[in-house]
Order: C-alpha cells, then sequence, then structure tokens
C-alpha cells in the first residue's frame, strides 16, 4: 500500500510553514513566552532611559507611580508589537527566500510517494529516501501536512492536492501508523 502525488507548492504554503515551524507551533509556546518577557524588560529598559533622559523623572520622582505605569504601558505595548510581527516578519522573509533564483527549487514541482518502507521525494533540485524511522513527528496546520525530519526540516504536503477527505484521512492514518511503529520500535531498542 502507498500513495503517490505531484504538487507544486506556493510560496504562501512555504511561507507559512515557516511561521508555524518557527513561532506558531504548538511546541514553540515557551519559546514564545520567554520571548515576550525580554521583549518587555527590554521595553522596560528603554522606557526608563527614555523617561530619564528626557528629564521627567528627577532623583525625586523616580518612585512616583505615574512614572512606573508609564514605562509599564510603554514595555507592554514594545513586547506585544514585536509578538504580533514576528509571524508576518518571517513570513515575508519566507516569500524573499523562495523568490532567489538558488531557491526555486522550493517551489517547483514536486513529488513525494509513501511506501511502507519509506517516503520518497523528488524536485528539480533533489531525490531523497526518507525511512519512517527518521521522521521526528507529523504536523497538520495552514491547510497542510508537516513531515519533519527534525525540528526546523520538514515534507509539505498541501491538502489541496487530496481528492477527497477521505484520502486526506487516510494519508494521514497511514503516516501516524509508519511513524507510531518506528517510534516504538525506537524506544524498544533504546
Amino acid at each position: 500500500m502507498g500513495y503517490s502525488f505531484q504538487y507544486t507548492l506556493t510560496p504562501e504554503e512555504y511561507a507559512l510553514y515557516n511561521v508555524y515551524t518557527v513561532w506558531s507551533a504548538p511546541d514553540k509556546r515557551q519559546y514564545r513566552i520567554q520571548s515576550f518577557i525580554s521583549i518587555f524588560f527590554l521595553g522596560a529598559m528603554g522606557a526608563i532611559s527614555a523617561i530619564y533622559m528626557m528629564g521627567s523623572i528627577s532623583s525625586r520622582d523616580m518612585y512616583s507611580s505615574f512614572s512606573w505605569i508609564v514605562v509599564g504601558v510603554l514595555s507592554l505595548v514594545v513586547a506585544v508589537i514585536f509578538n504580533l510581527s514576528v509571524g508576518p516578519r518571517t513570513k515575508k522573509n519566507a516569500v524573499r527566500l523562495v523568490q532567489l533564483d538558488e531557491n526555486k527549487y522550493i517551489i517547483s514541482e514536486s513529488m513525494i510517494e509513501l511506501t511502507d518502507q519509506n517516503l520518497h521525494h523528488k524536485d528539480d533540485n533533489s531525490e531523497t529516501y526518507q525511512s519512517y524511522h527518521s521522521i521526528a513527528r507529523v504536523s497538520e496546520a495552514n491547510d497542510c501536512i508537516y513531515i519533519y525530519v527534525n525540528t526546523v526540516q520538514a515534507y509539505i504536503i498541501p491538502k489541496r492536492i487530496f481528492k477527497s477527505k477521505e484520502e486526506e484521512d487516510d494519508v494521514l492514518k497511514f503516516l501516524t501508523q509508519k511513524i507510531s511503529v518506528t517510534s516504538s520500535l525506537r524506544s524498544i531498542s533504546s
């Protein structure tokens, strides 16, 4: 049993994959929290410096509640703006990346074949065979299936290529079975 598909990724699909992998995936939650806290404190230091340099805080006003409210609000605004801008910036950079000549293969026609033994992927630049044993995880997001071989690299299968929801479900079930079997074997051999 197996599946074979030919498709061409759009720059938008590749960009959304980048945003998901770098920022919005469930396993990136801790990273997002740490980023927010770091930027909040950087914003606080910047706000304190700005207020101090403008002379708003004299030595006796340094501890006034208004000054600290201003610092807190400015820090919060900076942290929120930064965190809201990560996705769009990442997306823009990914679209720019696939427009470079050396990266055109990313959005060229690709073929992916899922067999009982391995995953076979071919595009204009390369041909790879990936054993299910080496697949880290499978995720669904942005109307795509991401088959990760490590924490940042994945094969991207757009769901638009499936003829039906049933075919999509069958492929996901097939991948889940293959990966869970090899994951079980990895834990037994450890």
